[in-house]
């Protein structure tokens, strides 16, 4: 992809996985394309903030 812009996906999800198996699919074919894929599971950073007991 030379000279043209990238977009990048960014896939939320709310425990380690969720996005892995539900969203993975999309991010990688826009991987494969020349983009960027991002997945974020918020579980982790929520315990460390203390708002998940």
């Amino acid at each position: 992809m030379t000279g043209a812009k990238t977009k990048t996906i960014l896939a939320l999800g709310g425990r380690i996985g969720d996005m892995d198996l539900t969203a993975g699919p999309l991010p990688a074919e826009h991987i494969l394309g020349g983009h960027r894929g991002v997945l974020l599971a918020l579980s982790l950073f929520l315990n460390i903030v203390g708002y998940v007991r």
